[in-house]
């Protein structure tokens, strides 16, 4: 049997709503919280792909591929599509192809997506900005050290993650997650030079940790991108990029977003 990067999470009979279509994350955690009765595919090109090599390494191609799969599915609109980090750049890219084709798009939501930067250079503008800013602040001083702690925190789980893959490279096979672990890694490069361009379709994001005046500009920031009005939602209980695919609490708010543009 041909593998496929179309994965079937949840199959309804009913057809009364299109089926939810989601760009990597946990789609399962998703599916359990969602009130609307419908099917529910994961896109991930790992489901497919025999070795790491064989997955795609652009942007555009990868979202051309999940098209292909879910025209199998749903030859026409109205899709509803949802991803996670770089399946949100993804997904925000399928819908681009599908509205140039004249495919109506009724729903894209983009949890945390990436926008194209490695963190670490984030990180560091997030550092350098803190120190050089005039005068003695505890404020900024405890807001420095937070981000410090964070990069130490994550660097052993980064340093296991690099001996995991040297280990099952040396051993001839490897598990999906870490399949998946080194195709982001690939895709670093595209995702540096993706640019977002407008497009015609209703969008929301949701995002961790953010105030009303960052909730406001990622709103604006957004709307610009798009050329459309776009939500931005947050989940104040995620702390990390990560919570909003693991806490409970990230899964049902993304349900009731995915829920509320079809009931």
């Amino acid at each position: 049997m041909k593998k496929s990067c179309l994965m079937p999470i949840k199959r309804s009979a009913l057809g009364s709503i299109p089926p939810l279509f989601c760009v990597h994350g946990e789609p399962l955690l998703i599916t359990q919280e969602l009130k609307a009765e419908r099917s529910v595919y994961a896109l991930n090109c790992i489901y497919e792909a025999n070795s790491i090599e064989d997955a795609p390494v652009e942007i555009e191609v990868l979202a051309s591929r999940y098209i292909s799969e879910i025209k199998k599915v749903q030859p026409s609109g109205p899709y509803f599509l949802y991803g996670f980090c770089t399946g949100a750049m993804v997904a925000y890219e399928m819908a681009l192809q599908l509205t140039k084709n004249g495919d109506l798009v009724r729903h894209l939501l983009l949890s945390c997506p990436s926008v194209g930067s490695p963190r670490s250079l984030e990180t560091a503008k997030t550092i350098i900005i803190a120190l050089g800013s005039n005068g003695f602040s505890m404020m900024r001083l405890k807001n420095v050290l937070k981000i410090i702690a964070r990069i130490f925190r994550h660097l052993p789980g980064f340093i296991a993650m690099q001996l995991k893959i040297l280990r099952y490279k040396l051993m001839g096979r490897m598990p999906p997650e870490l399949m998946m672990e080194l195709h982001l890694l690939r895709l670093r490069p595209a995702r540096q030079k993706y640019r977002y361009k407008p497009i015609n379709c209703k969008i929301e994001v949701i995002d961790g940790q953010l105030n009303k005046e960052q909730l406001a500009r990622s709103a604006k920031a957004w709307s610009d991108i798009a050329g459309v009005a776009v939500k931005t939602y947050t989940v104040s209980e995620a702390d990390g990029h990560m919570d909003l695919l693991q806490l409970p609490i990230a899964a049902k708010r993304t349900a009731e977003l995915i829920d509320r543009a079809v009931i």
